[in-house]
């Protein structure tokens, strides 16, 4: 649905402008619909289950550690749009449903999510996916990148924390965990065994649906 809006979309805008790119313009669009679509698809759900702002916190922090640390992909976006929708509603149910917060557990939560992130940042940082790897030349960027947005959260949230907010630094810091987890061998094996899953079913259902990977 998607890839068909966006051709169709495409091939307005590379008419009107009389631009030849006409597969760059579309790829643009189909990346901008999807990040649109996750988002909204997102705020449904969270509305559903009354954790907007919990599950936009992990999403959010999870999506930004991300972008300076690489990751795995899925091979089509409704995987990528179920998983991720799986991740990050299950620790915002249960950080706002279930688990009694305090300050001491906050301080003990970020310390080690900041001392597994020093870790996980030095051994496995940048992570390419295998088809979108990662130029050599900016390996060092990445891991900097990375170290900077690590070091800087945790001063934001020892603020949060002092000023009563553990439960935002909760949330926040269940993201950052979420993505230093799928920068681990464990983490890449984890997302191989979820798209494996996703081909039996498809095999069993009689093969391939015409998912679009992206």
């Amino acid at each position: 649905m998607i890839t068909r809006i966006s051709y169709w979309l495409a091939n307005i805008l590379a008419t009107k402008a009389e631009r030849n790119d006409k597969d760059y313009i579309r790829y643009g669009i189909e990346i901008s619909l999807s990040v649109l679509s996750k988002i909204l698809f997102f705020v449904i759900i969270s509305l559903f289950f009354d954790v907007l702002l919990e599950m936009m916190i992990v999403a959010f922090t999870f999506a930004l550690f991300r972008i300076f640390s690489g990751g795995v992909h899925l091979s089509t976006y409704y995987r990528c749009l179920f998983t991720s929708t799986i991740l990050f509603l299950v620790p915002a149910i249960l950080l706002a449903k279930l688990i009694n917060l305090s300050t001491i557990i906050s301080l003990v939560f970020i310390y080690l999510v900041l001392i597994m992130g020093i870790i996980i940042i030095f051994l496995y940082v940048p992570s390419s996916a295998s088809n979108r790897p990662i130029p050599i030349e900016k390996h060092k960027s990445f891991r900097l990148k990375s170290y900077t947005f690590l070091f800087t959260v945790h001063i934001f949230h020892s603020y949060l924390i002092t000023t009563n907010y553990w439960n935002l630094v909760f949330y926040s810091s269940s993201g950052i965990l979420l993505q230093t987890f799928s920068l681990t061998p464990l983490g890449i094996s984890f997302f191989k065994f979820i798209d494996r899953v996703f081909d039996r079913s498809l095999k069993i259902k009689g093969g391939k649906n015409g998912e679009k990977s992206i």
